[in-house]
């Protein structure tokens, strides 16, 4: 994916409440991947690889935002089907929240960008950069 794509945008996951709200056949689906993990690598080789990378806040209404017009509703997990009062639209609910994800996403690393303050998330100078600069030139070096 890394090598695939120019940047990566996930959301976080509350991933607790996830097995608590679901039911027992997706509490083993959840339970069989380690979202910690896999953002975490997701994140490290996107930094080594200079390639953007974003976190998503867990509390922005991903699922709740129609991906046309932006008006917000409720919407209850049961309900997998999104369809918007306001324009018609009508979508899968896990589609339009990847396609709000993703608006939010590349907006804002647009913003952080343009800003200047660019974090590690949008690949930038960070805490762990430095030493991975340090670490990819050895291997490049070892390679030589």
């Amino acid at each position: 994916m890394i090598a695939k794509y120019d940047g990566i945008i996930i959301e976080t996951l509350d991933v607790k409440n996830m097995l608590h709200d679901n039911d027992s056949n997706q509490n083993r689906n959840t339970c069989d991947v380690s979202w910690y993990e896999f953002s975490r690598i997701l994140e490290y080789k996107s930094l080594w690889n200079s390639k953007h990378f974003h976190k998503i806040d867990k509390y922005f209404a991903s699922t709740k935002i129609c991906s046309e017009c932006g008006n917000k509703q409720d919407m209850p997990l049961k309900q997998r089907t999104y369809l918007c009062p306001s324009c018609g639209h009508k979508m899968d609910r896990d589609l339009n929240a990847s396609l709000n994800i993703q608006s939010e996403g590349i907006r804002c690393l647009k913003e952080s960008t343009t800003a200047g303050t660019v974090g590690s998330y949008a690949c930038g100078q960070s805490s762990t950069e430095d030493w991975m600069k340090q670490e990819k030139r050895e291997a490049c070096q070892a390679k030589a």
